[in-house]
C-alpha cells in the first residue's frame, strides 16, 4: 500500500509539474504576443505622426524651389505662347530635380514635428512609464531613414541625371524661343526674320493698325523694297503658322526693279494699291528642340559609372601632362634643375670654399 501511495504521489507531482510548465509557456507566449501587438501599435502611432508632416513639408519645399525657378527665369519663361503642356513638362522635370534637396529638409522637419506632437500630448511620457525605451520609440523613424537613404542614392544615380538632362534642355529651348508678336507704336519691330515693321498707331483690338511702314529684307539687298500703307488688318492663319498683313490704300516701292536693262540702276518701280496682302512666316517663334547630346557631357547629367570613367580619363590626362611637362619645359629654360648626389654636393662645397678663399685673397691684395 505504501508503495502504491508513493507511486501515485510521484505521478501527481509530475503531472502538476507539467501543468505548471505548460501554463508558464502559455503565459510567456501570451505576454510575447501582447508585447508584439503593443510594439506594432507603437510603430503605427509614430509613423502616423510622421508621414503627414513629411508629405506636407516635402510639398512645401518643392513649391518654394519651383517658385524660385519661376522668379529667376520669369522673363525667359513667359510671354511666348508655348502652351500649358510645355510648362507642365518643365515643372515636372524640375520637381524631380528638387526632390534630393527637399527630402533631407522634409525628413528633419517632419521628425521634429512628429516627436514634438507626441511630447505635447504626453504620449512620450506614457510610453516611457510603460517601460519602453526612447531608442525603441525612435526605431520606426530610423528604419524609414534607412529606406529613404537607399531611395535617395538610387534617385541621385538614375532619376536625377535623366531629369537634369531633360529639364535643362527644355529650359534652354524655352529661353531661346522668341516672345510672341508684340508690335508697339512708333518703334521698328525686327523680330520677324527678313522684315522691319513700324506702326504709327495700334488700336485696342491688336488687329487694326494705322500708318504702316514695312521694309522687306528677305533678299538681303538693303532697303530696296518698301511698302507704305494708310491702314492694315493683322491676323494669323493655319494655326498661327503665318502672319497676314492686309494693307489698304498704300504704295509699294521697289528700287532697281529691272537689273537686266541698260538704264540707270537707280530706277524705281512704284505700285499703288487699294488692297494688298503681305504673308510672313512665324516659324521663328516656334520652339526648336535641341539635341540632348549637346548637354549629356555635363557632370550633373551623368551617373556614378559614367563619372568613374570620366575620373579615370582625367587621371590619365594628368599623368600624361606630368610626364610631358619636363620635355615641354626644356624649350623655355637654359638649365635643368636636378637633385644633386652626395659626391656632387661635396664637390660643390669644395668649389664654394675655394671661390670664397680666392675672393678673400683678392680683397687682401687690393687693400695692400
Amino acid at each position: 500500500m505504501e508503495s502504491l501511495q508513493s507511486e501515485s504521489l510521484s505521478l501527481l507531482r509530475k503531472f502538476n509539474f507539467r501543468i505548471t510548465v505548460f501554463f508558464r509557456k502559455f503565459a510567456g507566449n501570451y505576454k510575447y504576443l501582447r508585447n508584439t501587438n503593443l510594439m506594432k501599435k507603437l510603430d503605427k502611432l509614430v509613423l502616423k505622426s510622421f508621414y503627414g508632416p513629411f508629405i506636407l513639408t516635402l510639398a512645401v519645399v518643392i513649391f518654394i524651389f519651383l517658385l524660385r525657378l519661376v522668379l529667376f527665369y520669369f522673363a525667359d519663361l513667359f510671354g511666348k505662347d508655348l502652351g500649358v503642356f510645355v510648362y507642365g513638362e518643365l515643372f515636372f522635370y524640375f520637381t524631380l530635380i528638387t526632390i534630393p534637396i527637399a527630402m533631407p529638409l522634409a525628413m528633419l522637419l517632419s521628425t521634429l514635428m512628429a516627436y514634438g506632437k507626441l511630447g505635447e500630448f504626453f504620449e512620450l511620457t506614457a510610453i516611457k512609464s510603460a517601460g519602453i525605451s526612447v531608442s525603441r520609440v525612435m526605431r520606426p523613424i530610423l528604419v524609414v531613414a534607412v529606406i529613404i537613404t537607399c531611395f535617395s542614392f538610387w534617385f541621385n544615380n538614375v532619376a536625377l541625371p535623366w531629369a537634369n538632362l531633360k529639364g535643362y534642355r527644355l529650359l534652354y529651348d524655352i529661353k531661346t524661343t522668341k516672345t510672341t508678336l508684340n508690335i508697339k507704336e512708333g518703334i521698328f519691330y525686327n523680330d520677324l526674320p527678313g522684315y522691319s515693321i513700324k506702326v504709327g498707331k495700334k488700336f485696342p483690338d491688336n488687329k487694326t493698325l494705322k500708318d504702316i511702314l514695312i521694309f522687306d529684307h528677305t533678299k538681303n539687298d538693303g532697303n530696296r523694297h518698301v511698302t507704305v500703307a494708310d491702314s492694315a488688318q493683322m491676323y494669323t492663319i493655319l494655326d498661327k503658322q503665318y502672319l497676314i498683313f492686309e494693307l489698304f490704300n498704300g504704295n509699294d516701292y521697289l528700287e532697281d526693279a529691272d537689273k537686266t536693262s541698260g538704264t540707270d540702276q537707280t530706277d524705281m518701280a512704284v505700285h499703288e494699291f487699294k488692297r494688298s496682302k503681305v504673308v510672313m512666316s512665324l516659324a521663328a517663334f516656334d520652339m526648336h528642340k535641341t539635341e540632348e547630346e549637346q548637354f549629356s557631357h555635363h557632370q550633373i547629367m551623368r551617373d556614378v559609372v559614367q563619372l568613374g570613367k570620366d575620373a579615370d580619363s582625367l587621371r590619365k590626362s594628368t599623368r600624361d601632362l606630368k610626364a610631358n611637362f619636363y620635355y615641354t619645359a626644356r624649350s623655355y629654360y637654359m638649365y635643368n634643375l636636378k637633385d644633386l648626389t652626395k659626391e656632387q654636393k661635396d664637390e660643390s662645397g669644395k668649389v664654394d670654399r675655394f671661390s670664397h678663399g680666392s675672393e678673400d685673397k683678392g680683397n687682401g691684395n687690393k687693400r695692400s
